[in-house]
């Protein structure tokens, strides 16, 4: 039968954030995401805390979605509680001397605040509360006193036994009105999650046990209340509020947490589901891969592997698994099996239906294999196949709001590692077992050292395969050489197998078949591949006078294997084109790359012809057979920059026999419709400009070719800010100075092309340098002349060099008049303190907003204010800017609420409105606002989209100025989480991080990592982190802002006087004065105006 309402008050909303379930149709990974801070929120609030309880606060969730008829038709019985309510009634029935029947807990906690009054010691001691407490302040000096009168220590002495009673009392009384309080507003929520979450075992679990430790509380405070006064005397000597009330308490706050975890997981399981799955394995998977990319891997790793071998390894594992507790770690020579080795000890091992077992095969030749950013990727993606149900995909997706696209950067790193180390225990007593095969051919930095002991220290059972070196030499295992010896039976069994499947080698003689296995078995030394590349050879010998010349003179190793069918290929040259292509790619190429023009048969069968044995193909992909034969033919037989050169050319090549450029669209966006038919294609057109800048000599391609010029709109839309696009485009600008006339359209484009990216990078110097190059370019170019002369200006006037930009801006107008160029150049009249000329300058420019903007503002500088706010008038923002500078903030109020009601989704108008509103004392109205806007961005412009972003940022900071931290943070994380869709440049990025001080640090590395040191967001997230730190931590910090910041933006950049500005403020803070006045006098040789 359905339990009554437990707890009387009405159901508030619940804390989520409102934009989490506008509607049905929201994608789960609208939903995550933004889900993603309300569980920051429920794990960390604290049960007393006050919510606005308006429609603004970020912890609003509509509970109708919740409130299905089907979740209405169940509620637990909760059975205990009921039991401990009745006995709690008899009890007080007892104490009181009256009939109590209390049915709620919140009835219960209103009788029992009710009967605190009655207590006439109670009241007395409340009433002598401030005498006790200020002659406690006193009480040292009359201890001092009474030690030199004996009978009046006496006195004192019993006096302060009393005073310390009542303290004692007071103070527990205070901590139990507290308690009663907290609980009084824990209750609200938990009534809402009784309703909400009723369908839910584990949240009526801990609900009803939280709802006991309330009762037992209660009933033990009333039984405290109720006891004769002496008695509470008496207890109050020997115990205090932990002692006696500690135990209820502290199995509330657990409970109390356990419930707001588990409301969090049925949130997330409900709204999950196998969309939210689909997008992590996504998010996961590289790029041109399955989900179930591993599983594929080992399918094939394990197709190669002969049938009846690798027993000899059994007796080693079961014992590692039995006794021993270390990594176990295989080493062995390249070509003995090891991959093989792995996919059986994988199988073996997941033949128990007990454990789970991940495993990773690295591979040297292949980026998307070869890092341990790919492998923990790997590894969190099994997990997640393999526990689908579990906290484990919810968990990823929560982190998968802050990095949409994981790439290599540190910090996207660190947090999967954080994340697969937190999954471990999520899966709790589960047995996890992970194989590495290749660790040998992961990239060599310190982050694949951090993952291998990250690994080999965990709960794990890790088991390594690897070659014998050095640099892993320093991590602990087991360690098993694979010999020569171990090996032999399962070698033997190989060539047996191999001879017999021939279909050439079977027709032989059994006197030569005998001799064959024989040299085989004893010239193998343990290498399966040395006896799959020998066999081959054999197979292409064709007589059984051409295999006896054969196995004379057999080779000793692989390197020896490798030169003798190199020099046998059937044509070198071209042989030795797609080798080289092979070689140097990041990434084993689709078969479509190597096709010729009029090929006659399929390109698999040309490519095996043309390279025999020494590449294999793949789900449609070419691959070394080994990635031993890479090193050795990038050790000489390839010329690496040659290689690089052809596979550039080839690129361009296959976009431009496809003819894939269409003007008519974006180029990123075509390319994303293209990809899926063309897998080639996503290859050639990101890759080419990693390839063509460590070409050598430059390919030799036609630098006007509009194919070329397609691609490069593809990596200059990605990013412009990475030092690979400054390269590429520095390497372009060189090849086309070289093949095109002075003047050339292309050789402009370029030229401005790396101007735009040192700008974007705030490299202020090198901009400058760029556009004066263009200038010279383009004289008697219509088009690009004013673009250089503008771009050229506002590097002038950012370093405020105001008379060379003036005089640049005199140029443009006589070029391309403009209101915008004629305030620009206004402006640099400014800067020379020509406010004459500029205010005629910015009067005929009118009713030109911005000029109209300046010349009040110069009109209200010198105080002639009625002229300035009658150049305002036909500009009504900026008139609301003026009345509030001069603080007519009634006036100011009224012109911002007529702007905000004609444009609800401008955040600068409803931010300004907010804050005169907040002047007025009119908070609430303040914060209805901006919740207005920020739902009208949401639905109008969307949740990621930066203005929604901003709304979000002036949220938190309207609520952190009107003293609700908890909100404001709500808000703060809720805009980082959307900032992950935002370049990492973005000005609202890091404005955000401002309001985050414990995540500048992570910020602050990404920016390094992603952007490069000389970028103007690295330098201004370190200006943010060293704010954060501790002032001797914070001058390491600044000098290594202040050292890039004079190398890249020039000693007298803005950016850089501020730092230097912001060193010597905390050199001083760290006791290092000196330091600072040369600083400072430094700042002053380097530039007269600060």
């Amino acid at each position: 039968m359905a339990l009554p309402l437990l707890l009387s008050p009405p159901s508030p909303r619940l804390f989520f954030p409102s934009m989490c379930l506008q509607s049905p149709s929201k994608s789960a990974s609208s939903i995550l995401t933004n889900y993603y801070v309300a569980t920051v929120f429920l794990l960390t609030a604290t049960p007393g805390s006050k919510h606005t309880s308006g429609p603004l606060s970020p912890h609003r969730y509509h509970a109708h979605v919740w409130n299905s008829p089907s979740s209405r038709s169940f509620l637990p019985t909760m059975t205990t509680l009921q039991h401990s309510l009745t006995l709690a009634s008899t009890r007080l029935t007892t104490v009181y001397g009256t009939s109590q029947t209390t049915t709620t807990v919140s009835s219960l906690l209103s009788f029992i605040t009710s009967q605190r009054p009655k207590n006439r010691t109670q009241k007395l001691l409340r009433a002598s509360e401030t005498f006790i407490t200020n002659l406690e302040k006193f009480s040292k000096a009359v201890d001092t006193f009474a030690q030199c009168a004996p009978y009046f220590g006496i006195v004192w002495g019993s006096l302060r036994i009393l005073l310390q009673c009542c303290l004692n009392i007071l103070t527990l009384t205070s901590k139990l009105s507290a308690t009663f309080e907290s609980m009084s507003d824990s209750l609200s929520y938990l009534n809402s999650y009784e309703h909400i979450f009723s369908t839910s075992p584990r949240v009526q679990e801990h609900l009803e046990a939280a709802y006991i430790a309330i009762v037992d509380f209660a009933v033990s405070a009333a039984l405290w209340y109720g006891k004769d006064s002496w008695r509470v005397w008496w207890r109050c000597v020997w115990d205090d509020f932990d002692t006696r009330f500690g135990g209820f308490v502290g199995e509330f706050e657990r409970r109390r947490l356990l419930v707001k975890e588990e409301v969090g997981v049925v949130f997330l399981g409900s709204y999950f589901g196998k969309e939210g799955l689909r997008e992590v394995r996504m998010w996961l998977t590289p790029s041109g891969r399955e989900w179930n990319h591993a599983a594929v891997d080992h399918e094939s790793v394990k197709s190669r592997r002969h049938t009846g071998t690798c027993f000899w390894v059994l007796p080693i594992l079961h014992r590692w698994e039995d006794v021993e507790t270390e990594t176990l770690w295989f080493t062995g020579r390249p070509g003995c099996g090891k991959s093989l080795l792995a996919s059986f000890l994988i199988d073996t091992l997941t033949s128990s239906d007990v454990k789970q077992v991940l495993f990773f095969y690295f591979r040297g030749d292949d980026s998307s294999q070869n890092s341990a950013l790919a492998a923990v990727k790997s590894l969190l993606l099994q997990l997640v196949n393999n526990n689908p149900d579990s906290k484990v995909a919810m968990h990823l997706q929560a982190i998968r709001g802050k990095y949409d696209q994981p790439t290599a950067g540190s910090d996207v790193y660190l947090e999967l590692c954080k994340a697969f180390t937190h999954c471990l225990t999520l899966l709790g007593d589960k047995k996890l077992f992970c194989v590495l095969d290749g660790v040998d051919e992961m990239a060599v930095t310190q982050q694949s050292l951090d993952f291998l002991n990250l690994l080999t220290s965990s709960t794990v059972r890790t088991i390594l395969l690897s070659r014998p070196e050095r640099r892993l030499t320093s991590l602990p295992g087991v360690r098993h050489e694979i010999t020569p010896l171990t090996l032999a039976a399962d070698i033997d069994a190989f060539i047996i197998a191999k001879v017999d499947a021939s279909e050439t080698l079977a027709l032989v003689s059994q006197q030569l078949r005998d001799r064959i296995v024989d040299t085989l078995s004893s010239h193998a030394n343990g290498i399966f591949l040395w006896v799959a590349l020998i066999l081959s050879s054999l197979e292409a010998a064709c007589t059984e006078k051409g295999i006896l010349a054969a196995l004379d003179s057999l080779p000793p190793d692989l390197r020896g294997v490798y030169s003798n069918i190199l020099s046998k290929l059937p044509n070198p040259e071209e042989a030795k084109r797609v080798l080289g292509m092979v070689s140097v790619a990041t990434r084993p190429l689709e078969l479509t790359a190597f096709e010729p023009e009029g090929l006659l048969l399929p390109v698999e069968e040309y490519v095996t012809r043309l390279l025999g044995p020494l590449v294999v193909v793949r789900q449609g992909r070419v691959e070394g057979v080994h990635f031993t034969l890479r090193e050795y033919l990038l050790e000489g037989w390839v010329d690496e920059g040659v290689a690089n050169g052809m596979l550039v050319s080839q690129c361009l090549s296959f976009v431009s026999a496809k003819n894939f450029r269409e003007p008519s669209k974006a180029a990123s966006v075509h390319l994303e419709q293209l990809k899926s038919t063309h897998p080639f294609l996503e290859y050639a057109v990101y890759n080419w400009s990693h390839h063509f800048c460590l070409a050598s000599p430059t390919p030799e391609i036609a630098m006007d070719n509009q194919n070329l010029k397609w691609m490069e709109d593809v990596i200059f839309s990605a990013d412009k800010t990475t030092v690979e696009t400054e390269q590429l485009f520095s390497r372009l600008l060189s090849a086309r100075t070289s093949a095109l006339a002075l003047g050339h359209p292309e050789r402009l484009r370029t030229q401005l092309r790396l101007a735009e990216v040192f700008q974007w990078q705030g490299r202020i110097k090198q901009a400058e340098e760029a556009y004066r190059n263009l200038y010279k370019a383009s004289k008697g170019n219509r088009t690009y002349l004013p673009i250089a002369l503008s771009g050229l200006a506002r590097t002038l006037e950012r370093q405020k060099r105001w008379p060379e930009a003036e005089h640049t801006y005199r140029q443009l107008l006589t070029l391309v008049p403009s209101p915008a160029t004629t305030n620009s150049l206004a402006w640099t009249l400014l800067g020379q303190h020509r406010t004459e000329e500029a205010e005629e300058l910015y009067t005929t420019n009118l009713p030109d907003k911005e000029a109209a903007k300046c010349l009040a503002n110069i009109y209200e500088t010198s105080g002639r204010l009625n002229e300035a706010e009658a150049v305002l008038l036909t500009s009504a923002s900026e008139l609301a800017d003026f009345y509030t500078r001069q603080e007519r903030v009634e006036e100011a109020a009224a012109v911002l609420e007529s702007l905000h009601t004609a444009t609800p989704t401008d955040v600068t108008i409803a931010s300004e409105y907010g804050k005169i509103l907040t002047t007025l004392g009119r908070k609430e109205e303040a914060e209805e606002v901006l919740g207005r806007t920020m739902k009208e961005c949401e639905q109008a412009l969307g949740e990621c989209d930066e203005t929604t972003i901003l709304a979000a940022l002036e949220l938190g900071k309207l609520f952190l100025a009107h003293s609700k931290p908890d909100d404001a943070t709500s808000w703060f994380e809720t805009a980082q989480i959307r900032c992950s869709f935002l370049p990492l440049s973005h000005p609202i990025t890091l404005a955000v991080h401002q309001y985050l001080p414990d995540h500048t640090a992570t910020f602050f590395s990404t920016c390094k990592t992603s952007l490069g040191p000389g970028h103007r967001s690295t330098l201004q997230s370190g200006r943010l982190f060293a704010s954060t730190q501790q002032p001797t931590e914070a001058v390491e910090t600044l000098q290594w802002v202040l050292e890039q910041s004079k190398r890249y933006l020039g000693e007298e950049g803005k950016e850089t006087l501020r730092t230097a500005e912001e060193l010597a403020g905390v050199l001083e803070k760290a006791g290092r004065g000196g330091e600072a006045v040369v600083l400072r006098r430094e700042i002053r040789e380097n530039c007269e105006d600060k």
